[in-house]
């Protein structure tokens, strides 16, 4: 039986169809939690309302392991939630970030929360534009046949939350603080060594995916290569306050703006951007091609974007009180493998490549639901031989296509002559 048809056999997983039962957290003093194919344990009311006491826990083999709260990590947690299957999610950082790196969401990536009965939550009341933009050229969107013809503008952080939200309604354990130091696969099971905030611990689970970004733990500590091509482009952005006069500096300096306070331009030296994410905030970014990479670790400053300003459009903007600033290059990379036994990854963890286009939340986001129903198959013991090895070969020829198209992108971006 393909993957297709078996996809098709899991369309209850959609909530829009049926309400799955949510694990019940009001614990007597003391509980028997079900974690899936046969794993239990007993836990007590204190071990249950502190998420921090995990390390003196009993050992108990888990069922799932996520490494990474970003959209990838928490998309999968909620599609493993559709099934029973209660995802333990391990985030390094202690809190949310409450910054964006990726700005909105594309037709595809809203099907799949269409047809999980939650686009609503996502669109509701934000700007859906009819275009996207693939390098300097804006496509119309409408002149293609399909369910959702549009963009829908909505920050990172805000999806992260939302998504975050919804995994936590279906039983998902999100533990923040929690950095994996080590891996060890044995013939059934993964070790996973990770330092919580009370220490050093150790979890066992049956499967460990890796969605933890392009510096990926999981994947160094399992081995995994991550072959690819280096960088050719460097891209400052910031998110800053933007004073009045920009907008006359704006207007002389990038006509083809054509007098509007955002949009993104190829001048003759490098592209240019800028996005009003509301609240007083403005999204700023330089691309420059050709010039000396910089050191990464080396924190970005205002002026470093200044400078960058000036070689692309010829002027300084005038701007404060940057909220966050980052670089970016358009280094392509792709994990030899998306499966290792019991490790998978997904996300940037598995790909990385520039952000002409969006395209990494939304491939990530899309491996997640690729990847969620056959672990949930797996797990449950009603997949056939090799479904979960289809999650490779189904997924790792679109990271290949997503890696090709930016930097086919990138090509078109660059100035000069060679395009018209």
């Amino acid at each position: 039986m393909d993957s297709v048809l078996f996809a098709k056999s899991v369309s209850v997983l959609s909530d829009r169809h049926m309400q799955l039962p949510v694990a019940d957290l009001s614990f007597s003093p003391c509980h028997t939690l079900e974690y899936g194919a046969g794993c239990h344990t007993e836990v007590t009311n204190q071990q249950c309302d502190l998420g921090e006491e995990r390390e003196e826990m009993t050992p108990m083999t888990l069922d799932v392991v996520i490494v990474g709260a970003g959209p990838t990590g928490l998309m999968l947690a909620c599609e493993l939630g559709l099934v029973g299957i209660r995802a333990t999610v391990l985030e390094k950082l202690p809190s949310p970030t409450g910054l964006s790196k990726a700005l909105g969401l594309q037709s595809r990536t809203m099907e799949m929360l269409d047809h999980r009965g939650l686009l609503e939550r996502f669109s509701a009341g934000r700007s859906a534009p009819p275009f996207a933009n693939f390098a300097m050229f804006q496509l119309n969107l409408h002149t293609i046949p399909f369910g959702h013809p549009y963009g829908v503008v909505i920050p990172q952080s805000d999806i992260e939350q939302l998504l975050e939200a919804r995994a936590r309604e279906l039983g998902a354990e999100i533990l923040r603080g929690h950095e994996i130091t080590g891996v060890h696969q044995e013939e059934d099971l993964v070790r996973v060594g990770i330092v919580g905030p009370n220490g050093a611990y150790e979890e066992r689970c049956h499967y460990l995916v890796g969605c933890d970004g392009g510096h990926s733990a999981v994947r160094t500590l399992s081995g995994i290569g991550f072959p690819g091509l280096g960088p050719t482009v460097i891209a400052r952005f910031a998110d800053v306050t933007i004073g009045e006069e920009a907008k006359p500096l704006l207007k002389h300096a990038v006509p083809e703006l054509h007098d509007q306070n955002f949009g993104i331009a190829r001048t003759e030296t490098g592209n240019f951007a800028i996005v009003p994410l509301g609240s007083g905030i403005t999204r700023v970014a330089a691309i420059e091609w050709d010039q000396a990479q910089v050191d990464r670790d080396v924190p970005m400053t205002l002026d470093e974007l200044q400078q960058a300003l000036l070689r692309v459009i010829g002027t300084k903007l005038p701007m404060s009180e940057p909220r966050w600033m980052t670089r970016a290059t358009d280094t392509s990379r792709q994990a030899e493998r998306y499966r290792d036994g019991g490790v998978l990854l997904a996300g940037d963890a598995a790909h990385v490549h520039f952000a002409y286009g969006g395209m990494g939340l939304q491939t990530g986001v899309q491996d997640a639901g690729n990847l969620g129903w056959k672990l949930a198959a797996q797990i449950h013991g009603w997949a056939p031989p090799g479904l979960l090895d289809t999650y490779n070969t189904e997924r790792q020829p679109v990271g290949k296509r997503v890696l090709m198209a930016t930097r086919a992108a990138t090509a078109l971006a660059r100035p000069g002559e060679h395009v018209t």
